[in-house]
């Protein structure tokens, strides 16, 4: 929580099965997604103290960078590997 950014109070965590580093993170609204190793995830933060996973994609290779493109009724989400 950074509603006081002098003092950053910790909301919550997702704990995720791997010892794999996440590389890259974006958000849209209350989707957060995340590249780590192959995996790509969609997390739902709309509660943050819960953040759940929406859903994961293998993408053959380690995903290096996630770009959101938003238009009128949906997002978009490009992965670099």
């Amino acid at each position: 929580n950074i509603s006081n950014p002098s003092s950053p109070v910790f909301a919550g965590f997702l704990n995720l099965a791997t010892n794999t580093d996440a590389l890259t993170v974006s958000i849209s609204g209350t989707n957060l997604f995340l590249g780590q190793g192959n995996s790509f995830y969609s997390i739902n933060i709309s509660n943050p103290a819960s953040p759940a996973i929406s859903g994961v994609y293998n993408a053959g290779g380690t995903i290096n960078d996630i770009s959101n493109i938003f238009s009128v009724n949906n997002c978009r989400c490009f992965c670099a590997n």
